[in-house]
């Protein structure tokens, strides 16, 4: 009686596993940020689409390259976008500013945006956001207008993200994205979603160890949603141009991301493990 009631439960429970991994399958969500920084940050996400993994890509509409990712993206139709608010530029080599009237979120020295949050100890010389009392009223202004934008050239975005984490500033900086979020109709991703990371490329130091670290991660994903955050670029020939040169971003681990993303190994595991690809538009 006791080896039967022992063989019983051990059916059900393969039932149920069976059933769970029916009903609740692996979701994957593979992002690719930064769409619209420049001509190559835009086609290294549709590259990353089109032959590989991404699902949804984050653009970011003050940046200079955002007319011709919008442009790009009218005859992309299925991926899932959002607008990635920013308060910053990082960049050397590209720059942009408020698309408001916003001086407390205006470098005065380079006329963009403050190049950090917070203050990094490998740039001291430069200026966090965190460190000159930004004005909410024009955080608000300059939020509003990069989603009304973005929604006029893009009017199928699904959900706001943002950029270099800022809404850590403060909680009221958290709560105002929120709040834009549900008025404008948007799923605001902000760590309220039942979504797990994934590291997807670990150490990048050649592309190879990268598809290989992204190969074993993808292997053991359980049931569950998951999200990888990948910043994709192309270069043809991979040959990084002269003008990028002297930047403190490194491209190389783009270009990594990029060709992680479109790696055959990649798309069999995720073939073979039946993972399902959503954006958050999906979920």
């Amino acid at each position: 009686m006791k080896k039967k009631l022992v063989s019983t439960a051990i059916v059900l429970a393969i039932i149920i596993l069976v059933a769970l991994r029916f009903f609740y399958p692996v979701r994957l969500i593979v992002r690719g940020d930064d769409m619209g920084l420049c001509h190559e940050a835009s086609t290294g996400c549709l590259h990353a689409h089109q032959e590989g993994i991404l699902t949804c890509v984050e653009v970011m509409v003050p940046a200079p390259g955002f007319l011709e990712a919008a442009r790009m993206l009218h005859e992309t139709t299925d991926l899932d976008i959002g607008i990635h608010l920013t308060l910053t530029c990082e960049w050397e080599s590209i720059h942009w500013a408020p698309l408001t009237c916003a001086p407390s979120l205006t470098d005065s020295t380079t006329g963009a945006m403050y190049a950090r949050i917070w203050p990094d100890p490998d740039y001291p010389q430069l200026t966090p956001l965190s460190a000159v009392g930004w004005n909410y009223r024009e955080v608000e202004d300059e939020l509003r207008a990069q989603i009304e934008t973005g929604l006029r050239h893009l009017p199928r975005c699904s959900h706001l993200t943002p950029h270099m984490t800022f809404p850590v500033l403060s909680p009221a900086i958290r709560h105002l994205c929120v709040r834009l979020a549900r008025e404008y109709g948007l799923t605001a991703n902000l760590r309220l979603l039942p979504v797990r990371q994934v590291e997807l490329t670990g150490d990048q130091s050649d592309t190879e160890s990268a598809v290989r670290f992204a190969v074993g991660q993808l292997q053991h994903l359980n049931l569950g949603i998951y999200e990888i955050f990948t910043h994709p670029m192309f270069f043809p020939g991979n040959e990084i141009p002269e003008y990028y040169s002297s930047d403190t971003c490194d491209f190389k681990w783009r270009m990594t991301d990029a060709h992680v993303l479109m790696s055959r190994q990649v798309r069999d595991i995720i073939n073979q493990k039946h993972i399902q690809l959503t954006g958050y538009s999906g979920l």
